[in-house]
């Protein structure tokens, strides 16, 4: 499920904690502050039954489904330090796993996007509480999934420069258009990743 700042609960100072999921249906989650009018072909969504969910981190509005994979992460320091540096500190650990399989990936420095070449591979987002943070990420797996996106979601209003303002098809690639590997050996090396990699980047 989505998470809350509830999935932060008890974390001592350093601690750290995960989750790696896929949603079992389609599923529109709104960050904190957009509105679905600006990003969601609301009718349609309504049509089929697409239910239009607020999570409580910021960025921007993404479709996910069982072609996505969810990294969840929560985290608490001693004392605040940049945003920025927690957003990259997650998409390291993705980044890494995805160059581990022969994917050519980077994050992006200044906008909260993993991408391989000019295409956008996963996203992610940050919430704060004091000295607690959440970092969630949307990792494009299934191709199929793409062509949800171009179905139910708007081309957002705010982007990254290197989208150049393409469509969605355009724009993004999955996992699986570039490897051979499963989902549940990319979700493992994931899981190995945040594990063996998390405290050291």
């Amino acid at each position: 499920m989505v998470k809350d700042f509830s999935f932060l609960n008890g974390l001592e100072i350093d601690e750290m904690r995960f989750d790696i999921w896929s949603p079992d249906n389609i599923q529109i989650v709104l960050g904190r502050s957009k509105r679905e009018e600006d990003d969601v072909f609301v009718e349609k969504a309504r049509k089929d039954n697409i239910p239009i969910v607020r999570r409580e981190t910021g960025g921007g509005t993404v479709l996910i489904d069982p072609g996505c994979i969810i990294v969840d992460i929560g985290y608490r320091v001693e004392s605040r330090c940049r945003t920025l540096d927690m957003l990259q500190k997650g998409n390291a650990v993705i980044t890494r796993a995805l160059n581990d399989i022969g994917i050519d990936a980077e994050f992006e420095a200044e906008w909260p996007d993993i991408r391989v070449g000019e295409r956008k591979i996963c996203g992610s987002s940050l919430g704060i509480r004091n000295t607690k943070f959440l970092y969630s990420a949307s990792l494009i797996y299934d191709a199929l999934s793409i062509e949800m996106i171009d179905k139910y979601l708007k081309i957002p209003i705010r982007m990254p420069v290197y989208r150049s303002a393409r469509n969605h098809k355009d724009f993004l690639i999955s996992v699986n258009s570039l490897s051979e590997i499963s989902k549940h050996e990319i979700i493992a090396l994931l899981r190995k990743k945040i594990v063996n990699d998390f405290y050291t980047i």
